[in-house]
């Protein structure tokens, strides 16, 4: 019986009998092959990404925080200023706590609040946020100050003298 042997090159529809490869034969590496699947994945990403599909030019430490033109963007400190609460404000007990308020009239340059915001512009700009009582507290809190959330028991003494 004679075995016929077709290149493979041929389109052999016939069962090949399996052979050592040699020295001389041609065959592509594993490094070469993941290199060259790895540079087809970045021709696709590269395409996606000219249509807004892929974030594949956007480095690890951006953590998707980078925006392009087309696409929508998602910042998750943003989404939770539309049903996070209003900031709190001063207690209405500490608002009739003598030795505080004493304390606020009688030093107002060691509580005056500074900042480089511009407050009322802020407010304009945020004229359609969803969150109506958020923003309102915040501006509140850049024009008056905010209230630290202390817990402040009411065994507290009044003043205290650390210099002894």
């Amino acid at each position: 019986m004679e075995l016929t042997l077709k290149s493979a090159n041929d389109g052999t529809s016939d069962d090949v009998p399996p052979t050592c490869a040699g020295i001389d034969m041609p065959v592509l590496s594993v490094a070469s092959r993941t290199k060259q699947s790895r540079a087809e994945e970045l021709k696709l990403a590269r395409e996606q990404s000219k249509l807004g599909l892929s974030r594949w030019k956007r480095p690890k430490w951006s953590r998707g925080f980078l925006w392009v033109r087309s696409a929508i963007p998602f910042s998750p400190s943003a989404t939770l200023t539309e049903i996070a609460p209003p900031l709190p404000s001063v207690p209405p007990a500490e608002l009739l706590n003598q030795a505080a308020t004493a304390t606020l009239a009688s030093h107002p340059h060691l509580f005056k609040i500074v900042t480089p915001i511009d407050v009322d512009r802020l407010h304009q700009l945020l004229a359609s946020h969803p969150n109506r009582p958020l923003v309102s507290s915040v501006c509140k809190g850049l024009r008056e100050g905010f209230w630290p959330l202390a817990n402040i028991s009411q065994h507290a003494p009044e003043t205290w003298d650390n210099s002894a």
